[in-house]
């Protein structure tokens, strides 16, 4: 809170934006659970290394990146010229590496924009 207090002068904001972002992040987790997506390589024959739980739908990394640029862009431009292509390129990865689809991903991105803005709205 200390440190996103410096950017946003209030400490009570600074810890309420915290505790939102905690909050959506557990949100999208319990989407994920309740949708019960299958991971692309979940059918496949040489599984990766690691082995998901049906837990694909939304992309919490997408999220969780499109949320923080989006929150930038909206509080200090200047920063989203940065955050907004690692988003997009993470989001890529996601998909290339067979971690996600790419409904996975849209649906993350999308869910980090929208909470952003609720989040900004709410603080």
């Amino acid at each position: 809170c200390i440190v996103i207090q410096s950017a946003i002068g209030s400490f009570p904001t600074a810890c309420l934006l915290v505790a939102l972002s905690a909050l959506f992040f557990l949100l999208i987790g319990l989407i994920r659970r309740w949708i019960g997506a299958k991971r692309p390589y979940q059918g496949s024959v040489t599984p990766p290394p690691r082995k998901g739980r049906n837990d694909s739908f939304p992309s919490r990394h997408a999220y969780s990146s499109f949320f923080v640029a989006t929150l930038a862009f909206l509080s200090a431009p200047i920063l989203s010229y940065c955050l907004y292509p690692l988003a997009v390129l993470l989001s890529h990865l996601r998909v290339v590496s067979g971690v996600h689809h790419p409904r996975d991903v849209v649906a993350g991105a999308f869910s980090g924009v929208l909470l952003a803005i609720v989040t900004l709205i709410l603080i």
